[in-house]
């Protein structure tokens, strides 16, 4: 779960640095990261083994939502709207939990989110 964290940390501090919509290397052939210009989605990354999909949110909130299959990962990387279509399908749709990252816990003030 550590590098979980760890490559969260990563992508809550490097927003930006691929151009929107572009893929960016996760250090993992099972992963993607991809930067979305959306104002609701800035960043997702998924993991193709666990099917697992992380959002980060403005405020650097991220949650993980389980089960996701790649389609949908595939669906939300090119909607015209990221915002529209994680409201409609994925939102609520998955189960998912708010991940605490140490970038998110810093800019609180060292309070865990």
């Amino acid at each position: 779960m550590r590098g979980v964290l760890i490559l969260l940390v990563v992508l809550a501090a490097t927003v930006g640095v691929c151009r929107a919509g572009e893929s960016g290397d996760a250090q993992n052939s099972g992963r993607e990261r991809v930067v979305l210009p959306s104002a609701v989605v800035r960043s997702v990354l998924y993991d193709r083994e666990a099917k697992r999909l992380w959002i980060l949110f403005p405020g650097n909130t991220v949650y993980a939502y389980e089960s996701v299959p790649e389609a949908r990962f595939a669906a939300l990387i090119t909607a015209e709207s990221a915002g529209a279509y994680f409201q409609t399908h994925i939102r609520n749709q998955y189960a998912a939990r708010r991940v605490v990252t140490e970038v998110a816990a810093h800019r609180s003030g060292g309070k865990r989110n």
